[in-house]
């Protein structure tokens, strides 16, 4: 067993090194989309659009939604990292490389670990098992901050259900209210790409120091807002800057990340100097 983990791990960890100065965005959904479906044409779209924009897909490298994402990102922006089943076969796309793993758990790490992005389609319990594994990861702390989208391109009300679980596991104190905020039904190629360019468009990324945390922003923070912004977040408050005005820290036990990833929107979505909160 321990064998086999290594070896999944080296072959991933191989694969991934091609595109270790990029940013990654992984694409889940069904393997049982047909090459005519909506939603393979929405997700060649999608992938496309993020290569466009210099990302690299990743997909779980078998067919339907996978294949289609590594269609449309093409080669030298795509890679697949598949499972070894007796009913499936890897992706066959020119010129884009499949990583085979013999194990779900080596293979969502390395699907997940890095990625700047998540994008879900429909899909069965593969997709959701996926899909609640990163929100999981996101509300624990152990991936850092990114965003999650569930992509809804024929309006066919598949997440319905999901967002009416997450909520009713809300009302029964099973996750934090703010826990809904980890992730983001949409509906257009358009709208998943601004919000993974939006998510990035100020926020760099987290670190800790014992109880307080640092965002550090790719702008100068005003610090006239800091008092707004502790008004809006007590839970986080006091704020401060650090002499480049590039990082804000604040109270954080490392709790509650739903309500960090509120914080990490208004960030983006203040203008620069602006005194709002």
């Amino acid at each position: 067993m321990v064998a086999s983990m290594v070896a999944d791990f080296a072959a991933t960890s191989s694969a991934l090194s091609d595109f270790a100065s990029r940013e990654k965005v992984v694409i889940f959904g069904s393997a049982r989309v047909a090459v005519d479906s909506p939603l393979y044409a929405a997700t060649h779209r999608l992938s496309a659009g993020f290569s466009g924009l210099g990302f690299v897909v990743v997909t779980g490298g078998g067919p339907g939604v996978m294949t289609a994402g590594l269609e449309g990102a093409g080669a030298g922006n795509a890679l697949g990292i598949a499972i070894q089943l007796p009913f499936e076969s890897p992706a066959r796309v020119h010129d884009v490389p499949v990583v085979m793993q013999q194990r779900f758990f080596t293979r969502k790490l390395a699907l997940v670990r890095k990625t700047r992005a998540v994008v879900v389609l429909p899909g069965g319990f593969g997709t959701l098992d996926e899909t609640f594994e990163v929100l999981t990861l996101l509300q624990t702390g152990k991936k850092s901050p990114c965003p999650v989208v569930l992509f809804d391109p024929t309006s066919s009300g598949f997440f319905d259900p999901f967002e009416s679980m997450v909520g009713t596991a809300s009302d029964h104190g099973f996750v934090s209210p703010e826990d809904v905020s980890l992730f983001r039904r949409l509906y257009s190629t358009e709208d998943v790409l601004e919000h993974v360019q939006s998510f990035w468009s100020n926020f760099k990324r987290l670190s800790y120091t014992d109880e307080v945390a640092t965002v550090s922003l790719r702008t100068p923070f005003n610090p006239s807002r800091l008092d707004a912004l502790g008004d809006s977040f007590p839970a986080f408050a006091p704020f401060s800057l650090d002499p480049s005005r590039h990082d804000l820290r604040f109270r954080f036990d490392r709790r509650n990340f739903g309500l960090l990833r509120r914080l990490i929107d208004v960030l983006n979505s203040t203008p620069q100097g602006s005194s709002q909160a």
